[in-house]
């Protein structure tokens, strides 16, 4: 009886194995089919050849009225991101 569990248990663990070797083989045969093209590869993001523009971002915190070590050092960062010319950053306690 022992040998009839023993062997089912191996013979599903192989074919899990297998399956998950054939959903990744079949992930990547669509993923050629729709990036293999000129088309595939620039439909997201960028055009080929464009540059992207200057990074411009607004950071906002909320930190506690408790002075804590941790607080403090998230002011500091937020501080020093304020020295960057292209970023503002706005820190607001509650």
């Amino acid at each position: 009886m022992h040998g009839l569990f023993y062997g089912s248990y191996i013979v599903l663990w192989i074919l899990l194995i297998v399956l998950t070797v054939l959903v990744l083989l079949l992930y990547r045969h669509f993923g050629m089919m729709s990036l293999g093209t000129l088309e595939g590869i620039q439909r997201d993001g960028l055009p080929l050849g464009e540059s992207a523009s200057e990074l411009v971002g607004v950071t906002m915190a909320r930190v506690n009225a408790s002075r804590c070590l941790l607080q403090r050092i998230i002011i500091r960062t937020l501080q020093s991101l304020t020295m960057e010319p292209a970023l503002s950053t706005d820190i607001a306690f509650g």
